[in-house]
């Protein structure tokens, strides 16, 4: 037989394993979301900060109650004269209906012109309201240095057209609204409990109470939501710097069916510290018998700073909550 050579050895090439594990790279904390009371209190610290704007709208509020005050001074002056100087009436609580009453007998020509100025005023107030709206909202995007009066009336200078459709979409929507709690289909749904859908009908009192309570209540509440809409839409317009009422209408809407706690939370904290610096204020004087010229000096300040406030916490919630985040910076 023929001897063979024997095979060489197979060399076999086996993948080095580590036998000490590899740390992974630390993660960083998940970013917590902020509360509604964080971005509230921010904007009145943001309000604050802007005293020209302040003292401003302080004045313009003055100047609006005396557009409807000067015409009836004299006529007041004359029939409530013997009243202010003969009895200790506080004309906050304590006076008396008869008096205001025997004054509109006596002087109807005087209370016939305050409908009409008050009108004027009313479509006046809500005009201004939208420039103010976008003067606070602006001032909140805006963290370029300059006289702080002037950013305010350029953002709700160039803001303006947007808002105003915006708030002639709200008019429709709030009549709309008043047509249905108001009008034929109250009815039709009142038809259900009382004969006729007519309250005063009602078989018990306690009925029309709870009808008139779930109608009032229930119409406050479909108004609330137009209201946190639109500032929502508005405060699109401006935190993406778009000029398209209706896209942000759509956008707006999108927000609030997302987000409908903490946005009303976020305004209903807003409404809750308003009413209760003005519950404040109130017992203040009271308990020190001060003048009342302390609450018209100081309650429509602090009114003021929570109004503006609400407005630039939302957009500063809104900017941390979408993509146009970038377009706001917290300071």
């Amino acid at each position: 037989m023929t001897d063979y050579p024997a095979p060489a050895p197979t060399t076999l090439v086996v993948d080095a394993m580590p036998l000490v594990e590899t740390e992974e790279a630390p993660q960083p904390p998940p970013v917590q979301e902020k509360s509604v009371a964080h971005y509230l209190l921010l904007g009145i610290a943001k309000a604050l900060a802007k005293p020209r704007v302040l003292l401003f709208l302080w004045l313009w509020g003055f100047l609006l109650a005396l557009l409807v005050a000067a015409p009836v001074f004299s006529s007041a002056a004359s029939h409530l004269q013997s009243v202010g100087t003969s009895s200790h009436f506080d004309f906050v609580d304590e006076v008396p209906a008869w008096i205001v009453d025997e004054w509109r007998r006596v002087d109807p020509r005087a209370w016939a012109s305050v409908g009409p100025n008050l009108a004027l005023l009313l479509l006046l107030v809500s005009l201004a309201n939208l420039l103010w709206t976008a003067g606070w909202m602006r001032i909140a995007t805006d963290s370029a240095p300059g006289h702080s009066l002037r950013n305010f009336f350029a953002g709700g200078g160039r803001y303006f057209y947007p808002f105003l459709r915006t708030w002639l979409f709200g008019c429709a929507c709030y009549a709309g609204l008043s047509y249905v709690f108001w009008g034929p289909p109250a009815i039709w749904f009142f038809h259900w409990f009382v004969p006729g859908g007519d309250l005063n009908l009602a078989a018990s009192e306690s009925t029309t109470f709870w009808l008139k309570v779930v109608q009032q209540l229930f119409y406050f509440l479909a108004l609330w939501v137009v209201e946190i809409w639109l500032d929502v839409a508005r405060a699109s317009l401006i935190c993406g710097q778009r000029r398209s009422a209706t896209l942000a209408l759509i956008r707006g809407l999108g927000f609030v069916l997302r987000r409908p706690s903490p946005l009303f939370g976020f305004m209903a904290l807003g409404f809750g510290l308003e009413l209760l610096w003005i519950a404040t204020m109130d017992a203040l004087r009271t308990t020190f018998d001060w003048s009342l010229l302390f609450l018209v000096l100081v309650v429509p300040f602090g009114r003021l700073v929570l109004r503006g406030a609400r407005y630039i916490g939302l957009i500063q919630y809104y900017a941390a909550q979408t993509a146009d985040g970038s377009q706001v910076e917290e300071s």
